[in-house]
């Protein structure tokens, strides 16, 4: 009930939703556990996708990784354009990624078999290069 009451409200809601909302809501269906999200319709988190898209110059280092990582969770891959637009995201705010932001983003990357390019791998091991010392 819930959770169809979640997709109600975000489907009427979808253009107002800015990148941390659109984070926090993939966030939390991907905390649900494998039962509820085969509930989840397909047309949401697809129209979830193209907001994302449509937003990713939005996006901070904390949210691109939480959005990837949740979607990669749930299982479900990124269509070409959103994962193009958080790779291009992620590249142009790589120097304000914290270790964790870097794990996530690349455990994501990893689970959903997406192979990055050389300038987001470049990007983070610079960053990882700089943060070590905060890594735990």
């Amino acid at each position: 009930v819930v959770l169809q009451k979640l997709q109600v409200l975000t489907g009427d809601k979808m253009d107002e939703l800015g990148e941390r909302q659109l984070a926090n809501i993939v966030h939390a269906m991907g905390k649900v556990d494998a039962v509820v999200q085969k509930g989840i319709d397909e047309a949401l988190v697809a129209k979830l996708q193209r907001r994302a898209t449509k937003t990713a110059g939005e996006f901070t280092p904390h949210s691109i990784a939480n959005l990837v990582h949740s979607f990669a969770k749930m299982g479900r891959r990124l269509d070409g354009y959103l994962l193009k637009a958080m790779v291009g995201r992620a590249i142009a705010t790589s120097g304000d990624f914290v270790p964790q932001n870097v794990s996530n983003l690349v455990w994501a990357l990893s689970k959903l078999g997406a192979r990055p390019d050389a300038a987001l791998l470049e990007a983070l091991s610079a960053q990882s290069a700089a943060t070590a010392g905060d890594f735990k």
